[in-house]
């Protein structure tokens, strides 16, 4: 099991939760070899493709789990306490046991372990033809939002214009308006003058 943290030099986060990380790292054997579980972190400037084939989207991240299969049984850390006492409670309780995956059934409930124990079964070409599938799933939902965001744009922008439109007559019946009374005031100013002279 383990615990990494994917982050770059430059993230003002990362650096934020750096001390707090360093701590409980300390706490923790730096060999892979280990049973109790292994802490670590990978640097997304230097490498790059890595972070990005396994979609790193946002900085820090924090991932932990049964690391084979190229990570892909690695769940993320959504705890938005990142303190050093958050950090150290989660490992312990995490890193010290065995996690579900489809390569370690045992902790799995029985769900997950159907659900395992059925693509297990599955040949690779209907593992492979199947993702393509749900890949296909993902695009379309991707095509489909897209094209609500579009139109939800298109609206904006109609309303956008109404509204400025309806703010432009308001304001320029308000400068006549003001245009006529000013003049009136000054009307009336103008007759008290003369009246005055008279």
């Amino acid at each position: 099991t383990v615990f990494i943290k994917f982050f770059a030099p430059w993230c003002d986060h990362c650096k934020e939760l750096a001390p707090a990380w360093y701590q409980m790292a300390m706490e923790w054997p730096s060999s892979s070899s280990s049973q109790q579980g292994l802490v670590g972190e990978v640097d997304c400037h230097e490498h790059a493709i890595f972070c990005t084939q396994s979609d790193i989207d946002g900085l820090p991240t924090m991932r932990y789990g049964e690391p084979s299969g190229d990570g892909v049984f690695l769940k993320t850390y959504t705890s938005g306490d990142k303190s050093y006492e958050a950090l150290s409670q989660f490992a312990n309780a995490t890193l010290t046991k065995s996690l579900c995956s489809p390569l370690n059934l045992d902790p799995c409930d029985e769900l997950t372990k159907s659900r395992s124990l059925y693509l297990l079964s599955m040949s690779e070409w209907e593992l492979e033809s199947a993702m393509k599938d749900h890949e296909a799933k993902l695009e379309a939902a991707e095509a489909r939002f897209q094209t609500k965001f579009d139109e939800m744009q298109r609206q904006y922008d109609q309303f956008s214009s109404e509204k400025q439109r309806t703010v432009t007559r308001i304001k320029d019946k308000r400068k006549m308006m003001e245009s006529v009374l000013e003049s009136r005031k000054e009307g009336q100013s103008q007759q008290k003058q003369s009246a005055g002279e008279l």
